[in-house]
């Protein structure tokens, strides 16, 4: 009797600890095709994935996003990111996979929150109190909660999408064909 309840109270410590690791998602990024009709070309871009907690997330709610993407700034050569790349040639859908070894240095570091940026050029030149090159949602976990987390780049910003956008399952659906014999 006395070994069940301590095997009991093990698996019960175990899910506990187990529930406490924070989530991490597949993160798709797409490129929309109103930024090449926009730009005339696809411009090259990178988007920053990085995990924040209580104390990171005031410095990066604070700092602009051109500050972010400066050369030598301290934030974005101290935090912990991955970046995803952009170019003119090749504008396909990048994925952070939430296997990347990323995350786990996201939870080592207790974040809570991933914040997206990009250097995309700011539409119409002027700064907004709210940037919306940069946007910050929280890890959330559960049973019921999606693995995956779809943005998109668009002319004005990244905007955080439902599901794939209808051009990308096109595209999909199109690479696919081309390659059946």
């Amino acid at each position: 009797m006395k070994k069940t309840s301590v095997l009991i109270g093990t698996a019960a410590a175990m899910l506990l600890l187990a529930g406490c690791a924070a989530p991490a998602y597949d993160v798709e990024v797409f490129l929309s095709p109103k930024v090449k009709e926009k730009y005339g070309i696809r411009p090259s871009m990178e988007v920053d994935v990085a995990g924040l907690n209580r104390t990171t997330e005031e410095h990066f709610r604070a700092i602009g996003v051109n500050d972010y993407f400066a050369p030598e700034n301290p934030l974005r050569s101290t935090s912990t990111h991955a970046t995803l790349y952009f170019s003119e040639e090749d504008g396909t859908p990048k994925r952070l996979s939430r296997k990347d070894a990323v995350w786990k240095k996201f939870a080592d570091g207790s974040a809570d929150k991933i914040c997206l940026l990009v250097n995309l050029p700011l539409a119409g030149g002027k700064k907004q109190k709210n940037d919306p090159r940069k946007i910050v949602i929280p890890l959330e976990d559960g049973m019921f909660k999606s693995s995956k987390r779809y943005f998109e780049i668009t002319p004005s910003g990244l905007i955080r999408l439902k599901d794939r956008p209808e051009y990308a399952t096109a595209e999909t659906q199109q690479k696919n064909t081309e390659k059946r014999p």
